[in-house]
């Protein structure tokens, strides 16, 4: 009887074992389909996040576009100009994009080159060879070997090919008012840019032509400027700043035409040398021509910029964007 149940009580055990066994399986089939549906939830959280981060650097984009957008329809309430052109806007808004990437590039580009422990003006010098077609390779060696060694006073004298004579005027100098850009075959008369920059302002009237506004040579921002004034009523644009300003004791300063500026450009090594020898702010940046579009599609809505840095790129923004001004005089 004792040995009955104790035969009992063993195969009761094994039962009992089988049982829990059978009994663990679906939970550790349970348990592995959780991890499983875990490191999926974290998987697809992570591929959530990085769409997130895709989508709002497309979303910085769309608000960028929509700024832009809402300035400008802001600054034609009053106008039809979108009404009756309604492809204008889509253009306003690309050329007003353009402009400001363009910006960005260049202060991102200076910067890398003056934490590279460049100057100023040894990283826009490397930043104009590369735009020239050079490799980096190749315009870091040009600083080397030419840039280092310049005397602006010396190497960017004025040149009369056609005598074969050097100027007494050197480009760089400071005369009457100002820093000398550029000089005529005479060696006696030309153009000085002002010592400092007169702020930011727009072109002025957007969606007006200004007839007589479309010299792009040199010698013709004088006119450009007078034919501004006399036909664009708006206040504070940037041909009103540099007429009136009596810089230096000077009052007869122009807003430069665009040919006028590329000048500045192509001198800026030596006006940037003086600038700074004389406690001023070198140029840079990107600077108002009093030169209107001259393509009849354009020329109501869009003028010419020059930047003076970093390749000297030319740009034709909307009128109504606010840009630096630098005034010129003639002497």
């Amino acid at each position: 009887m004792k040995k009955t149940i104790t035969t009992i009580n063993l195969e009761n055990t094994a039962m009992k074992r089988l049982l829990l066994i059978l009994l663990c399986v679906p939970l550790i089939f349970s348990c592995g389909e959780k991890d499983v549906k875990k490191n999926k939830d974290k998987e697809d959280h992570s591929i959530e996040e990085k769409d997130l981060n895709e989508k709002i650097t497309e979303e910085t984009s769309e608000q960028q576009k929509e700024r832009i957008k809402n300035e400008l329809l802001l600054f034609y309430v009053d106008s039809d100009r979108y009404k009756d052109n309604p492809e204008f806007l889509e253009l306003d808004i690309q050329s007003n994009i353009r402009s400001e990437a363009e910006d960005e590039e260049e202060d991102k580009f200076i910067l890398e080159k003056i934490n590279e422990g460049y100057s100023h003006e040894e990283a826009e010098f490397i930043s104009e060879k590369i735009n020239e077609g050079y490799s980096h390779e190749e315009a870091e060696g040009l600083l080397m070997s030419e840039y280092s060694d310049i005397d602006p006073n010396e190497s960017e004298d004025y040149y009369d090919q056609s005598e074969g004579n050097v100027s007494s005027l050197a480009i760089g100098d400071m005369h009457q008012g100002g820093i000398i850009f550029w000089v005529d075959n005479t060696g006696q008369h030309g153009l000085v840019c002002d010592l400092q920059d007169l702020g930011e302002a727009e072109w002025g009237c957007s969606g007006t032509s200004i007839s007589g506004a479309n010299g792009k040579s040199i010698g013709t921002g004088q006119q450009n400027t007078s034919a501004i004034l006399s036909l664009c009523p708006q206040s504070g644009i940037a041909a009103e700043m540099c007429t009136n300003s009596t810089a230096q004791g000077y009052s007869d300063w122009f807003l430069p035409s665009l040919d006028e500026l590329t000048q500045i450009h192509l001198n800026i090594e030596a006006i940037n040398a003086t600038l700074v020898s004389n406690g001023r702010d070198d140029l840079r940046s990107r600077y108002w021509s009093s030169s209107q579009h001259n393509d009849p599609k354009y020329q109501n809505d869009y003028a010419w910029t020059q930047k003076l840095s970093r390749g000297g790129s030319q740009g034709f923004p909307n009128k109504n964007k606010s840009t630096k001004v630098r005034a010129v005089r003639a002497f």
